[in-house]
């Protein structure tokens, strides 16, 4: 997509926060520590998409009234974390039914971060929300160039 090409993580995910937030009336906390050039750009692509849909399942099914998300870029990983303060369901029994684990996109999130030698583990329990973690870890820029490791 075009606006990847010209914008960082960062400014496009405080962008698409900004909408979101008047667009769901949910109210979004958004932190961000490290700094994002140590990035692969299909990185950053599969992390805004990863988040873009926790956060649709935030506004679709989670009935919250708050949602943070939080962008850790450490030396050896980029941490990714969205949670809200909803309904929250039953992972056991979603994680059990195909149906349901691709319904809310839970399948989609976790084959993303995986695509880019990452996780995404969903914790969620009825009546205390859900949180969405992806864990990826960062390889040298000049080693990912090259084909290597």
């Amino acid at each position: 997509p075009l606006q990847f090409e010209k914008m960082e993580l960062i400014p496009a995910l405080r962008n698409y926060l900004k909408s979101y937030e008047t667009q769901s009336r949910i109210k979004t906390d958004f932190r961000v520590s490290g700094s994002e050039n140590r990035l692969l750009s299909k990185t950053k692509i599969f992390l805004f998409r990863i988040i873009q849909e926790a956060l649709g399942n935030v506004q679709e099914h989670s009935r919250a009234a708050r949602v943070s998300v939080q962008l850790d870029i450490g030396r050896d990983a980029v941490t990714a974390s969205i949670a809200d303060t909803g309904v929250g369901f039953d992972t056991a029994a979603v994680s059990r039914d195909p149906a349901k684990w691709d319904h809310f996109g839970l399948r989609g999130m976790t084959e993303r971060a995986r695509l880019i030698g990452g996780e995404a583990t969903i914790q969620s329990k009825r009546g205390h929300g859900t949180r969405v973690k992806i864990k990826v870890p960062l390889v040298k820029k000049e080693a990912a160039n090259d084909g290597t490791h």
